[in-house]
């Protein structure tokens, strides 16, 4: 997430993204193909835990309110 915030996914390297993660290149490749199918992957996991989240409250009229609170409480996805 934090490469993602300094610059377009375009420019992401595999290998940045290993250097900052602690993994290396070949257990990169065990789970994806590229970078893009690890954006499709985080994207997945925030999008089911907003909808459990969503789902562990009454809906209401603040729908927008309530899913910005899922983000904030995922808060390792924060890039400060």
């Amino acid at each position: 997430m934090s490469l993602y915030s300094q610059k377009p996914i375009e420019k992401i390297s595999v290998q940045e993204i290993t250097n900052k993660s602690g993994y290396n290149r070949s257990t990169f490749y065990q789970y994806f193909t590229d970078i893009y199918e690890l954006l499709d992957s985080v994207e997945n996991d925030l999008l089911n835990e907003i909808k459990k989240e969503l789902a562990n409250k009454e809906l209401s009229m603040h729908t927008v309110q309530d899913t910005l609170y899922c983000l904030d409480k995922r808060e390792h996805l924060l890039v400060l």
